[in-house]
């Protein structure tokens, strides 16, 4: 009789330790942040300068408010500015950053 109630007991419990993890609000600045003018990223392909604004609006995000706002992932309102010039791309990420 113990052991059927034990299972599931058992398996409750569980899910709702899994399941408290998923409901977990996202919170976001209420401002859209970009990377600095002179973090323009240039490259010879236009991924390869996306890539690196991304990176540089996330270093950005980790100098203003610290490393759990530098997710690009988690972040609303995602946008890339990419322009061609002389052969190069020049591109400028802007994101609101936000965290769980």
């Amino acid at each position: 009789m113990f052991k059927k109630f034990m299972v599931p007991l058992t398996v409750a419990i569980s899910l709702s330790v899994l399941g408290s993890s998923d409901a977990q609000a996202k919170t976001c600045k209420a401002n859209i942040f970009k990377a600095p003018v002179e973090g323009r990223s240039v490259a010879k392909l236009k991924a390869n300068a996306q890539t690196k604004s991304r990176l540089r609006w996330k270093t950005r995000m980790t100098n203003l408010h610290g490393v759990g706002w530098a997710s690009w992932a988690l972040a609303e309102n995602k946008r890339q500015a990419c322009i061609r010039s002389g052969g190069k791309w020049r591109c400028v990420a802007h994101a609101r950053p936000c965290h769980l």
